[in-house]
């Protein structure tokens, strides 16, 4: 789950445990880039949990559960 906390907030959770897409129109657009660190650097959750994390605060984006 994401929210992100620039000028609006939004949430996303998963509701089941197959695998879905998020499709996100945004302007100015800069979410892609913690998207995109997401995928190049975590290999396995919860493994990796932490560096969730630390790539979500670069980004200023928030975890909540």
């Amino acid at each position: 789950m994401f929210k992100f906390l620039w000028n609006a907030g939004a949430a996303f959770k998963g509701l089941s445990d197959e695998e879905g897409l998020l499709i996100a129109f945004e302007s100015p657009s800069h979410s892609h880039l913690f998207f995109k660190e997401i995928n190049d650097t975590i290999n396995a959750m919860p493994d990796d949990l932490d560096k969730v994390l630390a790539i979500g605060e670069r980004h200023q984006v928030t975890m909540v559960n």
